[in-house]
């Protein structure tokens, strides 16, 4: 079972070995899509936006070998694109994959059948991973730990987006453990829907720091922000390009499935290999046509919050959003509607006039205002509307 067994001085040693002395590594996530993930979603979603089985390991290789895409870039530039792409691609699904191998495992009627010896058996086991891969070694027992993760990314990104607890943790985390424990006890009961529930849930919560990082880099990354790094006239932005791209390219298959125009501006605005400098076309134009995407990857502006720095001010136009739903509706007897009711409820305009007309015994002109509405005849001017949602449109 020693990783090192049968080896010679040229292998890796490795830091997650598994039961059988294997080693597990990163480039085995990015590279076990086709394997394992064919007949899961998320899996499914990122391989098509990229039309690469390995996309994950292909950004990687682009800024680590000396053949890379990358390999004639900065040194800043290539560091943030091999460290982020290896840990919000290639880990951020193989988390997804572990918690739908417990879904499946489980909706297969035998949570006794994964790699793992102990009496909960491989759904619970295939659960475990999962957060494992989530939170990483270093974060401790309590969390409170430094990791390389996603957990501490949450942890990072929650004090300069205002979306830390009470507790000063970040709220995406919080959210993710609870998560996780009810996912592991649903397991426990056998109730395989409602994991894949909390699977849908999770996904949420992983890819709120992701987006955070992304708003993050499209202020720094605006050359109207950053001033870059110039010699002799030429600037370049490389560090905080790279970091907006990473960022950009771990979203870009959820983006594009809620919107593919919104996608190709943020492609546009900061892949690396694209315009001679990022964002063109301006952080706060981008940050707005990615806000419009949010509902659709069920996260809301509140989760998200709002770019500020250490004394909680806001940077120029990094305000939180406003969700659609958030939309004050006029309030009627104490009633908040959940929508625009305000209309409907004016048909006790046509009750009083019944009412006023009767009282006048003018029994014609209450009979018209009951079968054809109230507020007086169309005049000349009201029909010559081009208005199509009038009520005296084309009359």
């Amino acid at each position: 079972s020693d990783s090192c067994f049968g080896k010679t001085t040229s292998d890796a040693k490795g830091n997650s070995i598994k039961g059988s002395g294997e080693i597990r590594t990163i480039y085995g996530f990015a590279t076990s899509g086709l394997e394992k993930m064919s007949e899961e979603p998320w899996w499914n979603i990122y391989r098509d936006y990229w039309n690469d089985d390995n996309y994950a390991d292909t950004f990687i290789q682009n800024a680590l070998a000396a053949d890379g895409a990358w390999s004639s870039r900065s040194d800043a530039l290539r560091a943030e694109l091999s460290a982020k792409g290896a840990k919000y691609q290639a880990v951020w699904m193989y988390v997804i994959h572990e918690m739908e191998d417990a879904v499946a495992d489980c909706r297969a009627g035998d949570i006794f059948d994964n790699e793992a010896s102990n009496s909960a058996g491989d759904s619970p086991h295939a659960w475990d991973e999962a957060w494992a891969f989530y939170a990483g070694s270093l974060e401790g027992t309590d969390g409170s730990g430094t990791g390389y993760l996603l957990h501490d990314l949450a942890e990072k990104r929650c004090s300069q987006f205002g979306t830390c607890s009470e507790s000063g943790s970040a709220i995406a985390n919080d959210n993710a453990l609870a998560i996780a424990d009810a996912g592991l006890e649903k397991i426990l009961d056998e109730d395989c829907d409602g994991v894949a529930d909390e699977l849908d849930k999770m996904v949420v919560q992983m890819t709120i720091p992701v987006i955070q990082g992304l708003v993050r880099y499209l202020y720094l990354a605006d050359p109207v922000v950053n001033e870059g790094t110039c010699t002799d006239g030429v600037c370049t932005y490389d560090k905080a390009w790279a970091e907006g791209w990473a960022f950009a390219a771990a979203v870009l298959p959820q983006v594009d499935n809620c919107d593919s125009t919104v996608a190709q501006l943020l492609v546009d605005n900061l892949d690396v290999d694209g315009p001679a400098t990022p964002l063109v076309d301006g952080y706060e134009y981008v940050k707005a046509q990615l806000e419009s995407t949010y509902s659709c990857m069920s996260i809301s502006c509140a989760d998200i919050g709002e770019y500020q720095d250490s004394d909680g001010v806001v940077f120029p136009g990094m305000d939180a959003c406003t969700d659609a739903d958030d939309d004050t509706f006029t309030v009627i007897a104490g009633y908040s509607p959940s929508t625009d009711v305000s209309t409907h409820s004016m048909i006790d305009l046509d009750a009083k006039e019944i009412e006023e007309y009767s009282d006048l015994a003018d029994w014609e002109t209450a009979l018209f205002v009951y079968e054809n509405g109230g507020n007086g005849l169309c005049s000349e001017a009201d029909i010559a509307t081009t208005d199509e949602s009038d009520s005296c449109f084309g009359k």
